[in-house]
């Protein structure tokens, strides 16, 4: 009877998942790239976090204050990969201001501001920008003297009648 018990537990937990979405997986209803997601709700229980409603975040938004019912309501939140959500605790990115990197923050309670305060309801500002790739800088062939093709005429020409 309890091994029956037992595994019938485990089988309701396995399908358990969370209701934060995937840092990778961020994109908004038309399937364009979010840098984050931040979230009404969060729970003491990860998967019962980044509930309700939610707002998106396009990478490059620089929103010094936050739309109107948003403000001091975001509890969870996703930063997708290579991007930085950089929050601030009063509008016009004044107060105390903290960095999230790419990740789920399941509650903001537990993201420290200061000696007695925290994340939770307390942002009113942010702006999330995203890593660009690194990409080396393309070839430019050289001419037979070892110049670039864009150097100037004049120093070509004196080069060849040396």
């Amino acid at each position: 009877m309890i091994i029956s018990v037992l595994l019938l537990s485990a089988l309701c937990f396995v399908g358990l998942k969370t209701q934060c979405p995937e840092p990778s997986s961020l994109k908004d209803a038309e399937g364009n790239k979010l840098c984050a997601r931040l979230f009404e709700d969060s729970h003491y229980y990860n998967e019962q976090s980044c509930s309700g409603q939610y707002l998106d975040v396009y990478p490059m938004d620089d929103v010094p204050i936050v739309p109107i019912g948003w403000n001091n309501r975001i509890s969870s939140l996703v930063v997708a990969p290579r991007c930085t959500l950089t929050a601030w605790s009063r509008s016009k990115k004044e107060g105390k201001k903290h960095k999230f990197s790419s990740g789920i923050q399941y509650r903001l309670k537990e993201v420290a501001q200061g000696l007695f305060g925290n994340w939770n309801d307390d942002i009113s500002g942010y702006y999330c920008e995203q890593a660009q790739c690194l990409r080396q800088p393309p070839t430019v062939p050289l001419t037979p003297l070892g110049l670039t093709p864009t150097a100037p005429s004049f120093i070509i020409r004196m080069i060849k009648r040396a």
